[in-house]
């Protein structure tokens, strides 16, 4: 398509008249009855500028516009000032205003789109010229998929770091069948596959753990290649960060489930370099023994803008550097232009007496492809 990124004149597209038009046929039967049908899948927009031209030298800037095009030529873009706004005329675009796509760990190219809703019936608009400077993407992040086999159920596939340490079934509460995965030593219980994850991505860590002989704990994330440890440490109501070479930790919490039973966690996020990573739970003190009842390793609830990604601004489309993961919804505010042409190849323009030029119409008509 024969384009110049260039914008109408916005002070003359201010006053112009237009907007959506859809082709719909229409047969009436003998009955009185009516057959519809939808000609166009997507609407398509006709303005004029005409009604824009207010002074001669807004005149002689459209006829310059009109020539450096080509009269039909050439498309160029166009601002709608009754739709050029990925959000309601009164706010301001925001990340989470349209949602764009889902991630699947695949796919990193989502086109930028606007939704048009009522009654229940939505129409998605393609956005292929967004202004430049104005688009801001969004993920929603879900629970994530939980990356670590929970120690629930769990006899096999684990590896003591420390000194040897007892494996029997047990039932401690609600944790039906867990086992007791005593550590004696200053030892460390982990599982012994490392989880892939994203550098620069956010994982929430949590351990389910039953107070010993041992007044103090650890819950630890060991990075890897490398294995670097990030880590909290300290008694079962205070844990402190002690290390974090692996990456930041965030969110340090520490619940109180009653009966000696503790639930801690933690929201790392993976420096750069590491593909993988190992959890355990294990205990400070040499010669006493902690409780492992289950472990989470998740990506977190979130909501906000994104980051990593690139825009086209002459084809709508959003390239991330990396894929969102799966059960991600992409969203994306901005505001946008019109890809249009010219719909004649002749201005008609008057000048009148007092030499304050018109033109009777000037027709603009959306291209698409």
């Amino acid at each position: 398509m024969a384009f110049h990124e260039i914008r109408f004149p916005d002070n003359i597209s201010r006053g112009a008249r237009g907007g959506p038009e859809r082709r719909t046929q229409i047969v009436e039967l003998a009955s009185g009855d009516e057959e519809r049908n939808a000609s166009w899948a997507n609407s398509r927009r006709r303005y004029d500028v005409a009604y824009g031209i207010r002074r001669s030298d807004d005149l002689a800037a459209v006829v310059a516009f009109f020539e450096a095009r080509n009269a039909r030529l050439y498309g160029f873009r166009y601002k709608d000032w009754a739709d050029y706004k990925s959000c309601v005329p009164s706010a301001a675009p925001g990340s989470a205003d349209q949602l764009v796509g889902s991630g699947n760990g695949v796919q990193t190219v989502f086109p930028l789109v606007k939704r048009y809703s009522s009654g229940g019936v939505d129409y998605v608009r393609a956005i292929k010229k967004p202004v430049v400077a104005t688009v801001l993407m969004g993920i929603n992040v879900p629970e994530g998929p939980q990356l670590l086999t929970s120690w629930n159920n769990l006899q096999t596939g684990w590896s003591n770091t420390g000194a040897t340490g007892v494996n029997s079934a047990a039932t401690f509460g609600s944790f039906v069948n867990a086992y007791d995965l005593g550590v004696s030593g200053a030892g460390l219980r982990q599982h012994t596959t490392a989880a892939t994850v994203l550098s620069g991505s956010v994982y929430r860590v949590q351990a389910w753990i039953k107070a010993g002989t041992s007044a103090q704990a650890r819950l630890n994330v060991r990075c890897q290649p490398g294995n670097l440890d990030t880590d909290i440490r300290g008694t079962y109501a205070a844990p402190a960060i002690v290390g974090t070479a692996g990456g930041t930790i965030a969110n340090v919490s520490s619940t109180d489930l009653g009966g000696g039973f503790w639930l801690w966690s933690f929201d790392i996020t993976v420096g750069p370099g590491f593909t993988g990573a190992l959890i355990g739970v294990g205990n400070i003190t040499a010669g006493n023994t902690v409780t492992i009842l289950g472990t989470s390793f998740r990506q977190p609830p979130f909501a906000g803008p994104a980051s990593g990604y690139t825009i086209d601004h002459a084809t709508g489309l959003v390239t991330f550097s990396a894929p969102p993961v799966s059960g991600t919804t992409i969203s994306a505010g901005f505001e946008f232009d019109v890809p249009v042409r010219f719909d004649t190849d002749m201005l008609d323009v008057t000048l009148d007496v007092e030499r304050l030029g018109s033109i009777t119409s000037i027709p603009l008509i959306e291209v698409r492809s």
